[in-house]
């Protein structure tokens, strides 16, 4: 390592980077000291930086069940007409699907970290989500988060493809959120029946 990136006289930002550091990484090109490790170091900084940009959740007239999976087309026909299947027990048809490959490989934290970042105008109560786990569950179930900022804001849980529209066609009017969100079993899935 070169003289310039001793403790004493090296700025914070030419180490390897902490959590808290990654941003100055990524602002930062090092030129001050020009050494090729914080150089590399730097580069996968602010490749990090980019990578923890999120996409926005769209504005919809339904419900938006966003697919963050795209690994298996035939799984997600199945679990959206395992969804759709639902108005046949007289669910109204209340949610869209959206498909976009800038939702992919999100998890969980980033769901949620979505769903915090909607305005509070956003219409809708919910918020679906098709992830690795609804393409390689048997059962297909999907991640839902409660998407307004009240008193159920950051709660979710995960459901049943077939209870998609019975929670959101129940749960303003005839069922509170709660009623849904205690009903989460030891898997973690909330069931209607």
């Amino acid at each position: 390592m070169t003289d310039t990136h001793s403790a004493m006289n090296a700025p914070q930002w030419c180490r390897a980077p902490s959590h808290m550091e990654v941003d100055l990484y990524a602002r930062h090109e090092c030129l001050c000291c020009g050494d090729p490790e914080a150089l590399a170091g730097a580069s996968a900084a602010r490749k990090w930086v980019r990578s923890m940009s999120l996409p926005s959740i769209p504005r919809s007239k339904k419900v938006p069940v966003l697919r963050c999976d795209f690994s298996d087309d035939t799984r997600w026909k199945e679990t959206w007409k395992l969804i759709v299947a639902a108005t046949e027990d007289g669910f109204q048809k209340s949610v869209t699907k959206i498909e976009d490959r800038d939702f992919t490989g999100l998890d969980t934290s980033a769901f949620l970290e979505l769903v915090r970042q909607l305005p509070k105008s956003f219409p809708h109560p919910l918020v679906f989500f098709a992830d690795a786990t609804t393409m390689s569950d048997p059962e297909h179930t999907l991640f839902v988060a409660w998407a307004w900022k009240d008193e159920y804001e950051g709660q979710f849980m995960r459901c049943l493809p077939s209870d998609v529209l019975a929670i959101e066609n129940n749960v303003i009017d005839n069922m509170p959120w709660e009623e849904f969100h205690d009903a989460v079993g030891d898997d973690g899935v909330s069931r209607t029946d």
